[in-house]
């Protein structure tokens, strides 16, 4: 147990090296190559993420995902929503609002069920 964490130890300091020796020769904008990327998932494997993220000084959630990858499919909102119309009068003083996820909003004032259904269909199929 002792040698592995050595064997730990050596290697985060290793490519903390790397990293500070390629941090010397390029810009902060620039991105990490994938073969330094590489070493650090394999030293994050060994010591743990948050130990290499934080003695290296990237941002944990990065490191991360290079050691696990993206195993969760993002999760997308669906929702069924029922309306029930007890007569055709109700059509007139019906409001009706939706949004979605990405913050566009529509309201419907005044429309038959039919109209109320084409543009909740095209504003909730169009985009996710």
């Amino acid at each position: 147990m002792e040698e592995a964490k050595a064997s730990g130890c050596t290697a985060l300091t290793r490519v903390e090296g790397q990293l500070a020796e390629w941090r010397r020769c390029h810009g902060k904008a620039e991105k990490l190559p994938e073969t330094l990327w590489e070493e650090i998932a394999g030293v994050a494997r060994e010591v743990g993420v948050n130990r290499t993220s934080r003695a290296l000084g990237l941002w944990y959630y990065a490191v991360k995902r290079r050691v696990f990858g993206s195993e969760k499919p993002r999760q997308t909102r669906r929702a069924f929503v029922q309306v029930e119309v007890c007569s055709s009068s109700a059509d007139a003083g019906c409001v009706i609002e939706m949004a979605r996820a990405d913050g566009a909003r529509v309201t419907i004032r005044e429309a038959t069920t039919e109209q109320v259904a084409v543009v909740a269909s095209s504003f909730l199929g169009g985009r996710r």
